[in-house]
C-alpha cells in the first residue's frame, strides 16, 4: 500500500505531459536522487501511477520542508493522463509508504 505524495515528472512521456504542470529535478538546485528507491500504486479505480524517489524542499501552505521525500512519476495511467490533476498530495503513515523516507504529513504534523 502506498498513499504517498508524488507529482508528474519530466520523466515521463511527452504525450503525457500535454496540459500538466511537471516537476523537473533537475532544475532543483535542492534535489536528491535516493537510488533504488521506487514507487508504485494502483488505485480503486484502476488508475495507476509509478516512478522513482527523492528528496527536495517542499513548500505546502507557506510552509517549507526541506529533504522532503518526494515521489517522481515515469509512468502513468490514462485517468491521469486525461484528468485535470498533476500529482497526489497522499496523506499516509510513515509505515505506509514504500519509499522509505519520512511522509509530508508527519513533518508538518
Amino acid at each position: 500500500m502506498d498513499s504517498s505524495s508524488w507529482v508528474f515528472s519530466s520523466l515521463l512521456p511527452a504525450e503525457d505531459l500535454t496540459n500538466h504542470e511537471y516537476y523537473t529535478s533537475s532544475s532543483s538546485p535542492t534535489y536528491k536522487a535516493l537510488p533504488g528507491n521506487t514507487w508504485s500504486i494502483t488505485y480503486e479505480d484502476d488508475s495507476s501511477a509509478s516512478g522513482i524517489v527523492g528528496t527536495d524542499t517542499v513548500t505546502l501552505g507557506g510552509t517549507t520542508v526541506t529533504n522532503q521525500g518526494i515521489e517522481l512519476a515515469d509512468t502513468i495511467s490514462w485517468q491521469f493522463q486525461n484528468g485535470s490533476a498533476d500529482g497526489l498530495l497522499g496523506l499516509a503513515f510513515d509505515s505506509l509508504n514504500n519509499g522509505k523516507y519520512i511522509e509530508l504529513s508527519s513533518t508538518l504534523a
